[in-house]
């Protein structure tokens, strides 16, 4: 689709720019699916151990520790709201499912603050002092692991150079 250049407003799409756009998305598409294993795989405490060792801020810690802790909050409060409305019919028709879904983020944000009040109130019951104290783990190195992580590595850049 070819449009003149000149004119107002002008629309071009050209082969460059589709590869373009197409590797743009797999890149993206594949930095979500590394971040959702990461998140799926990893406890949240030995996240918490490795900033620590990187000299992460304690702030930038403190606030990554209550935000991953309150996205499955959220996500649990919604799908069992969300249940609650289907089965009530809340999402017949298409005026419906505007209401409904009107409701549904407004019962999780109300839902959200009051259990992040509720929160902070057993935090500061149980001694919190405005640092989350977790236990750190004691690793110890497989040599055996490190050759295979080796190996794979050298692997995939044998793949990425030969297969480009």
């Amino acid at each position: 689709m070819e449009i003149d250049p000149a004119a107002e407003g002008a629309l071009s799409i050209n082969p460059r720019g589709l590869v373009y756009g197409g590797t743009l998305c797999l890149k993206a598409f594949s930095s979500v699916s590394c971040m959702y294993f990461f998140i799926l795989t990893t406890p949240v405490a030995d996240v918490e151990f490795i900033l620590k060792k990187m000299s992460f801020p304690l702030l930038f810690r403190e606030i990554f520790m209550m935000v991953y802790r309150f996205i499955f909050i959220i996500v649990d409060k919604a799908e069992m709201i969300a249940v609650s409305q289907l089965s009530r019919g809340g999402y017949s028709s298409l005026g419906n499912r505007v209401k409904s879904a009107g409701m549904l983020a407004s019962s999780v944000f109300v839902k959200s603050y009051f259990f992040s009040r509720a929160s902070y109130s057993a935090m500061l019951s149980r001694g919190y002092d405005g640092e989350f104290n977790v236990i750190d783990s004691e690793y110890r190195y497989s040599a055996l692991n490190i050759f295979l992580i080796v190996s794979f590595f050298l692997c995939f850049i044998f793949l990425v150079i030969r297969f480009g």
